[in-house]
């Protein structure tokens, strides 16, 4: 565990990474632990692999929260608030995964949100941007296709850890906010009802993975390890 020295009134936010290969977790998927909602949303994935990664990635947050509150995963009650956003007992958690990467956030009383976006996956990223990104923050200064791409996903990493901590999901529009400048040096311009000065971020990059945490409340990142939970 890694932790930098707390200063007042930063809230330690736990955050759990973990990188697996998406070909060798199909044997040690364990459904037991999910509850019946989780469940569903499981059968309603069409593809195998995408099942696949739902079941591991949802049993290892419930492994997690019950290191929190010193149960079995199965037995972790995940209660929702009235927009749908999780919390366990006095703990707020947030959780996202992509392809071969998860990321969560744990803390304690406040509202933490969490992104992982894998850059090096196709997809069209610039007809994205022109439709969700508002004109303060795209198109970047670079020309360079690589340079822009990151950038992308930077962003996107920011806007989806922000309304996940809010907890309204695509209620709120992406173009309503923005984040300025260039990585690892972000300004956020919050909605209106963001309260901006009272919002920190806090943006990694690891080879092409990009992860964005955000919280209403000053914070320093506390890295846990998932090693304890995995099965050889």
């Amino acid at each position: 565990m890694n932790q930098e020295p707390k200063t007042k009134n930063q809230e330690p936010i736990d955050l759990w990474f973990h990188e697996f290969d998406e070909g060798a977790i199909a044997d040690h998927i364990e459904t037991a632990s999910l509850d019946t909602v989780e469940l569903a949303r499981h059968q309603r994935y069409l593809r195998e692999q995408d099942r696949v990664r739902f079941a591991y990635t949802h049993h290892l947050k419930r492994q997690i929260l019950a290191s929190y509150l010193e149960c079995n995963a199965a037995d972790v009650l995940i209660e929702v608030d009235e927009h749908g956003k999780p919390h366990v007992d006095r703990f707020e958690f947030n959780m996202s995964h992509t392809d071969g990467a998860f990321a969560m956030v744990v803390a304690t009383d406040v509202p933490v949100g969490v992104d992982v976006e894998r850059s090096n996956r196709r997809t069209d990223f610039e007809a994205v941007a022109g439709r969700y990104f508002s004109d303060q923050e795209w198109p970047p200064d670079s020309d360079e296709t690589d340079v822009r791409r990151r950038h992308f996903f930077d962003l996107w990493a920011l806007k989806e850890s922000y309304i996940k901590a809010r907890g309204l999901g695509l209620k709120i529009p992406l173009k309503s906010f923005a984040f300025l400048g260039a990585f690892p040096e972000f300004k956020p311009q919050l909605d209106e009802v963001g309260q901006q000065d009272d919002w920190h971020f806090h943006l990694e990059r690891k080879d092409h993975l990009h992860v964005a945490v955000a919280c209403p409340e000053s914070f320093i990142i506390v890295r846990q390890s998932v090693a304890r939970f995995l099965t050889s």
